[in-house]
């Protein structure tokens, strides 16, 4: 089953092998006075799937709850389709 993530990517849901938590990993060098929050997804292959969210540091809560809802999506039709235990 693939899982159409929000930049426009999809992902095969049976290949995916973890999914890491949300982090933010401070200042984004291609913007200036952006930051970055990510969440990786690993696939079977050792391919690694970035999704990340730029965001000014008013907007951190929306992006955040943004991102984690994305995560939490993710992870639940992940864990529905292979039973995947690890995230």
């Amino acid at each position: 089953m693939l899982y159409n993530l929000p930049n426009g990517r999809s992902v095969e849901l049976s290949d995916v092998r973890r999914i890491s938590k949300v982090r933010d990993q401070g200042d984004d060098m291609s913007t200036i006075g952006y930051r970055k929050m990510v969440f990786t997804i690993h696939m079977n292959n050792r391919d690694i799937v970035e999704v990340s969210e730029q965001y000014h540091y008013s907007d951190w809560m929306d992006k955040k709850k943004e991102l984690n809802n994305v995560r939490a999506d993710l992870v639940s039709k992940w864990k529905a389709l292979t039973g995947g235990i690890d995230s």
